[in-house]
């Protein structure tokens, strides 16, 4: 083009408060604590966009020089006001429970069903205080329950019909269906459940336990519509998904004199989150694959073939021209050949092909798996959540000098190494590099493309996910009043002197830049991802 110019503005208007008061009262052995609250939100924002291309006259920051011009606004108005009134009882400090009502009301779901109540109980049985607890070592044994409902909302305009209106630079206008609002929309309903035992030890060691389940029904989801309609898609209530969490936190008071101490924490945990009813056509979308029982962690991928099983059943009778190479792949390589027969005799570059399906195999290269109707598959070849989280904290102090580290890691997951695919396209992947590789070993770039296939999700590419992590050692020491006083520095109290130490070193068999990329449930190390910096800190305070 002749050049392009654009403006935009945008502007929001926030405006959040509450209202909260408390009671307390004791009526003998009975505690009780009444909260009531209210609280409102509003947000306005709009936004005007306009942009030109072709500018007729150069270097004049202004709209009007543009021959080509697009111009679009949007606007968006949101209320939201919540009540909750909260009780809680404690009885003798043995039995404590705790109740909560919710009303939710939000603009953001049609007219019928802005108003929406939600619950929480909470209660805790304190075992060890009975005066006939038989553990005297055991200073705490708490058995608590927690159950409690949520609600999520939709977008703003997932309740209103959207139309496209496009103008062309003739001035011609076509106008167009996209998504047919949903005014009955309802807050996808969450109910959570808490089910806990806490421990203390000789007031030294603590141990916390945790199973945490979640429901969620009526999720809001995108559906397609048939095309008689003239909408691609509704937002409808529709769906049910579960999840699970496992939890442990381990306390230790290892050592605690007047010059020494030493605090250890340990924790631990292992969620998992399903589908259980999708209640629509299944589909993918980038990793994932939403379907009933279907995993929001699972890593869905095409796969090279890699075992003799898994040659199509047209193929099988023939088995004895493919053989498996050195990275573990089944290629073809014609009867009486090996795979390090390539450039010996010259087969690099042959082909044969399927008489039944039609489908052609290149010696020597690698091929997708396909199904009995010779369909590339796409299957669940690794998961992004680990099989354990775990950290591990450690506080030392020795007079005046704190030593703090903190590991963490996980055991199991994987990583989808999208920038490892992404030099297989660009040829500048560590392991396209033949040089030092033997003639017999060597392979050709056109080896590589198919394993990047054409940038789709591919197997290859899911690398190990365990790691540990050094993710912070400091080292502070203080130099106090008995030592600075007899030098007689004019009032200085206090130095401190302090090194830190943070994202240290990675310990992990990923070939990427780091194994935490991405989410916990979506872990894909991307384009334009950049390594975490090791953060090296050295500092020093006086205090007067």
């Amino acid at each position: 083009t002749l050049g392009s110019y654009s403006h935009q503005h945008e502007w929001t208007n926030t405006l959040n408060g509450y209202v909260s008061g408390t009671y307390t009262r004791g009526f003998g052995l009975l505690t009780t604590r009444t909260t009531l609250r209210g609280l409102f939100e509003r947000e306005d924002e709009r936004q005007t966009v306009s942009s030109v291309t072709d500018l007729a006259v150069i270097d004049v920051e202004d709209l009007d020089v543009g021959i080509n011009q697009n111009t679009g606004s949007s606007y968006q108005e949101a209320r939201a006001n919540a009540y909750l009134a909260q009780v809680g009882l404690d009885w003798d400090g043995k039995y404590i429970l705790d109740v909560l009502g919710r009303r939710d009301e939000s603009s953001l779901f049609g007219p019928d069903a802005r108003e929406n109540n939600y619950y929480r109980v909470a209660g805790s049985y304190r075992m060890a205080q009975e005066p006939w607890w038989p553990f005297e070592s055991v200073n705490e044994f708490k058995l608590r329950y927690a159950r409690g409902t949520a609600g999520g909302r939709p977008r703003f305009t997932d309740q209103y019909e959207t139309w496209s209106v496009n103008v062309s630079g003739d001035g011609s206008t076509t106008v167009g269906k996209g998504s047919l609002g949903n005014t009955n929309l309802k807050p996808e309903f969450t109910t959570e459940q808490d089910f806990g035992i806490d421990m203390i030890f000789n007031d030294r060691y603590s141990l916390q336990l945790s199973y945490i389940t979640q429901n969620t029904q009526d999720l809001i989801l995108a559906v397609p519509l048939p095309a008689v309609t003239g909408y691609s898609t509704q937002i409808v209530n529709t769906g049910t998904m579960e999840g699970t969490t496992y939890e442990a936190t381990f306390e230790a008071q290892l050592a605690n004199r007047s010059d020494f101490s030493w605090n250890m924490t340990f924790v631990a945990d292992r969620s998992r989150s399903t589908i259980l009813d999708w209640n629509r056509s299944c589909y993918s979308d980038g990793l994932r694959y939403y379907c009933d029982n279907s995993g929001m962690g699972e890593m869905w991928t095409f796969e090279h073939v890699r075992h003799m099983e898994d040659l199509p059943a047209s193929l099988q009778g023939n088995a004895n021209e493919f053989d498996v190479n050195d990275d573990g792949y089944l290629v073809w390589v014609g009867a009486g050949n090996t795979w390090k027969d390539g450039v010996s005799k010259g087969l690099w570059g042959s082909q044969t092909t399927d008489p039944v399906t039609g489908r052609a195999y290149s010696w020597g290269i690698p091929f997708l798996k396909t199904d009995s109707l010779d369909i590339v598959t796409f299957e669940k070849n690794g998961r992004s959540e680990p099989d354990l989280g775990w950290g591990w904290m450690n506080n030392v102090r020795w007079k005046g000098l704190n030593l703090h580290v903190h590991l963490q890691g996980q055991v199991g997951g994987n990583v989808f190494n999208e920038i490892r695919q992404r030099t297989y396209f660009e040829l500048r992947g560590g392991d396209q590099d033949q040089a030092g590789k033997s003639e017999e070993t060597k392979k050709p770039f056109d080896y590589y493309t198919t394993l990047y296939n054409g940038y789709d999700w591919t197997k290859e590419f899911i690398e190990p996910g365990w790691f540990v992590k050094l993710r912070t050692v400091s080292l502070t020491y203080a130099i106090g009043p008995s030592v600075l006083e007899p030098l007689r520095l004019g009032g200085l109290s206090q130095i401190d002197l302090g090194f830190i130490v943070r994202n240290a070193f990675t310990w992990t068999d990923y070939t990427g830049w780091d194994p935490e990329a991405g989410s916990v449930l979506h872990r894909v190390e991307g384009e334009g991802t950049f390594p975490k910096m090791r953060q090296i800190t050295a500092y020093m305070e006086i205090t007067f």
